[in-house]
């Protein structure tokens, strides 16, 4: 039997092959976990992460927005962010979709909160004073959902924020 004898040049190809097969083992895998490892659909975090996802969509707030409106400050020309009438009723709907599953799980809660003015009036306070008076992690998943011509304001949110809303809703409640 003749022996096998291995030239240095099939050597390193067969190296070289070996290392790529693990390079693409090891990305598969990597892909694999993070695909497996997301939120299982209908779970609390998955129904957070995809209302986090529209409301990101419908601000203009996702990574490449903001990426545009970098790149437009760098420029000079003005980047106009519009998204048209119908995707925009589609996120509005995806967005009430997963806000009522968050409230079904027991994840966020409705909570009425009565008013000596028109709860519009407090409501619309509300909205431009939010960022002020409440902090950013207690305004994600919170939001005043139905202020009808009546004295009660609806708000929605996780338990542990509502104190919060609730207090400035008596704060801008005055005369």
């Amino acid at each position: 039997m003749r022996s096998l004898r291995l030239t240095k040049c099939c050597k390193e190809c067969l190296v070289r092959r070996r290392v790529v097969i693990g390079f693409i083992v090891i990305v598969g895998g990597a892909i694999a976990v993070a695909i497996l490892s997301g939120p299982r659909r209908g779970t609390v975090q998955w129904h957070k992460r995809e209302f986090s996802t529209a409301m990101d969509r419908l601000e203009g707030n996702r990574s490449i927005d903001r990426l545009s409106r970098l790149w437009g400050k760098i420029t000079g020309r003005p980047v106009t962010w519009e998204i048209g009438a119908e995707e925009g009723q589609a996120l509005i709907l995806k967005l009430d979709e997963h806000r009522i599953a968050l409230i079904e799980h027991g994840y966020l809660i409705e909570q009425k909160v009565g008013t000596t003015n028109n709860a519009i009036t407090v409501s619309m306070r509300c909205a431009m004073n939010q960022e002020r008076m409440i902090p950013k992690e207690h305004r994600e998943f919170a939001w005043i959902a139905d202020a009808a011509q009546t004295n009660w304001v609806t708000v929605i949110g996780r338990r542990e924020d509502l104190p919060k809303w609730e207090e400035m809703i008596r704060k801008l409640d005055g005369p």
